[in-house]
């Protein structure tokens, strides 16, 4: 088994390698155990490492993955109800001092939807910057929630914990492939 067009040493070939981590994580171990020296060292060249690291670091890689993605999907779909929740709750009487308040609710679930289904689709491209960015419309709307006066602690204390959890969330140990 081999990744197509892997005597060519060029980006494409790292992109191939993170969707077989990420779609095919089970080919990893077969793929390593195929590969010879000198593509064991184009693949450490793209990645800016060793061969060695490589071949030691790609199993470890896939075990992380398939503990990490299935967490941060949980923990953003466990997200999306309490901000639709609390959504509706603002968008209930006529209140215009609320309408920045609805948009960065709107625009923080928005955010949240978009970012989980990339991740449940395999797709990590720009992964610690669409968490980031989470975290920083959960953070405008925490603050602007306290800017106008009304108090909604529970979804306060939710915020505070999402920006909690999505700070656990980028997975440091999948370096290569994110």
């Amino acid at each position: 088994m081999k990744i197509p067009g892997l005597a060519k040493l060029d980006w494409q070939n790292a992109l191939r390698l993170r969707k077989v981590i990420t779609k095919s994580p089970d080919k990893i171990e077969k793929l390593l155990d195929v590969m010879d020296d000198s593509q064991l060292a184009e693949i450490a060249t793209i990645f800016g490492t060793q061969p060695q690291t490589i071949r030691v670091t790609l199993p470890g890689l896939v075990v992380s993955y398939k503990q990490w993605h299935p967490r941060v999907v949980k923990e953003l779909k466990e997200l999306e109800p309490y901000l639709a929740n609390e959504l509706r709750i603002l968008q209930k009487g006529n209140d215009p001092r609320k309408a920045d308040l609805i948009k960065r609710c709107q625009d923080a679930l928005t955010c949240v939807q978009f970012v989980r289904k990339r991740i449940e689709n395999h797709d990590l491209r720009n992964l610690r910057a669409s968490l980031d960015e989470i975290r920083t419309r959960l953070y405008g709307l925490h603050e602007e929630m306290i800017g106008t006066g009304d108090t909604f602690p529970e979804l306060i204390q939710l915020i505070t914990t999402a920006n909690e959890r999505t700070d656990d969330l980028s997975p440091t140990d999948l370096r290569f492939i994110v």
